[in-house]
């Protein structure tokens, strides 16, 4: 038996759902009539060579993404990761990037309070003391998130969607600049 890939259970034809090219923004409709919506997950990073937190973070979204993914399919939802090396302080300021590693739902932070330690592995990187972000969850710090952490900010942006955009007036932190400044160099 083939497995099928439409969006829906009937025979309109539509199989977009596992095209990860196609982006499909909320209010679009399949052949059959049903609205799809977008959950736009973004996975902006510094450096996924040597930085434990990028890449623990990476593998924990990985994970989440993976456990919730076809429940919001069937429900209408197509999830799309994009992962965004910010690689200079252009993409910095084009991304309104302030600490990596960074996780966006549908273009907003799944945290709203930046918090920082030490990062070993980007300022033996680039040279330099560096910090990146740390994760609050429940009222413990972690330099990666937990999984629930990312499972309940998916749930929350599909159940209780924010109007929250990032901020208009945006400066590359000064952190950035340093970690970039060293690798140009």
């Amino acid at each position: 038996m083939k497995e099928s890939s439409a969006c829906c259970e009937s025979d309109c034809g539509h199989h977009n759902q596992n095209d990860a090219s196609q982006e499909i923004f909320k209010g679009q409709t399949c052949g059959c009539g049903s609205t799809i919506h977008g959950l736009n997950i973004d996975f902006l990073y510094l450096d996924l060579s040597s930085c434990q937190r990028c890449l623990q973070t990476e593998s924990t979204l990985e994970k989440s993404i993976a456990r919730v993914k076809e429940m919001l399919e069937s429900a209408g939802y197509k999830v799309i990761l994009n992962k965004i090396h910010v690689d200079s302080i252009e993409k910095a300021k084009e991304y309104q990037f302030l600490s990596s590693p960074t996780i966006r739902m549908n273009g907003k932070d799944i945290i709203s309070n930046l918090i920082e330690s030490n990062c070993q592995d980007c300022g033996e990187l680039c040279g330099n003391e560096i910090v990146c972000r740390d994760w609050v969850f429940e009222g413990v710090r972690y330099q990666d998130p937990p999984e629930p952490m990312i499972l309940r900010a998916i749930l929350k942006e599909i159940f209780q969607p924010s109007l929250k955009k990032q901020s208009e007036h945006y400066e590359v932190p000064q952190n950035l600049r340093k970690f970039f400044d060293k690798l140009t160099r």
